[in-house]
Parts: structure tokens; sequence; C-alpha cells
């Protein structure tokens, strides 16, 4: 059986929101999905980073764990929550409703992401695994200056015990 890691399945996550074309442009904002790649926390620095946190996003482990669910002498069944997270500046530049299109482009990026990672999204891993979201679908934290789509999974897939 096909083992692999936390890591290695993170960064297909990755791999997968990258390659994502947005429903709607912004314009000057970002189109694409940019990872974050630093060692402060994701919440942290998009408030500190308004400027540039439009679509920028993290895939961020919970480190809270459910027991193996099988194990053998080679793997273990291992489930590991995450979450996806995606800021956005408040800067009203997602339409003429201000406020109602970001929460409108908002939900478009979840459905985008929920496609590429979700139970629709098997095809985009290699290793072998399962996805489903945990807990409500979806949620929005706002903060002063920036919001950031909290979209939580559970993933599972054998990890080797040597």
């Amino acid at each position: 059986m096909a083992t692999t890691t936390f890591r290695a399945f993170r960064a297909e996550m990755a791999t997968a929101v990258r390659a994502i074309t947005p429903t709607t442009e912004l314009g000057d904002k970002a189109a694409k999905f940019t990872e974050f790649h630093d060692s402060i926390d994701f919440r942290e620095w998009a408030q500190a980073n308004p400027d540039n946190c439009t679509r920028t996003f993290s895939i961020a482990d919970m480190f809270d764990d459910d027991p193996v669910e099988i194990s053998d002498a080679t793997a273990d069944l291992q489930p590991i929550r995450c979450e996806v997270l995606v800021g956005y500046q408040h800067d009203y530049k997602y339409g003429a409703n201000k406020l109602r299109d970001m929460e409108s482009v908002i939900r478009e990026d979840y459905r985008s992401i929920e496609l590429a990672l979700g139970i629709h999204g098997q095809a985009n891993y290699t290793v072998g695994c399962t996805i489903k979201e945990d807990g409500p679908p979806f949620d929005v934290e706002v903060y002063d200056g920036v919001s950031v789509l909290v979209v939580p999974y559970l993933c599972r897939f054998y990890q080797s015990v040597s």
C-alpha cells in the first residue's frame, strides 16, 4: 500500500489551489492564488499586510489529530485536520457593491477551492488519501482591514510506521 506524509499531501493540496483560475478577476488585485511561505501565523501576517493578502493562502496543520483508524505492521491510516486560509483586503475593489461584492468573491473562491480539494478534487492527488470538509463548510473571520476565508478539512492517508 502506498504511504505518504502530511508534508507531501499538503504540497499536493497547495499545487491544486495554485492551479485554480478564479471565477472573478479583481482588476489590480491578485488574479491567481499565491501560497504564503513564512514563519509566522497566516492570520497575523494578513492583518499586518492587508495590501498583499488578497488571494494569498496557507494550508495550516491544526495539530488536532484523531487516533489512528487502522494499523498494520507497515502503515497507519492517519486522520489529520487542517485549514485552508485565504486572505481578502477590505479595500472594496471587488465591485460597485463593495462589501457584498467582496462576500460574493469569497463565496466563489470557496467553491473553487472545494472543487479542487474536496470530494470533487480527488483526481488532484497522486498519494492514496481522502479529504472531506470537517465541520461547517467554511467560515469567514473578519479583522480590521482584512477578512480570512477558513475552510476546514479532515485528511486521511496511510503513513509509514517506520
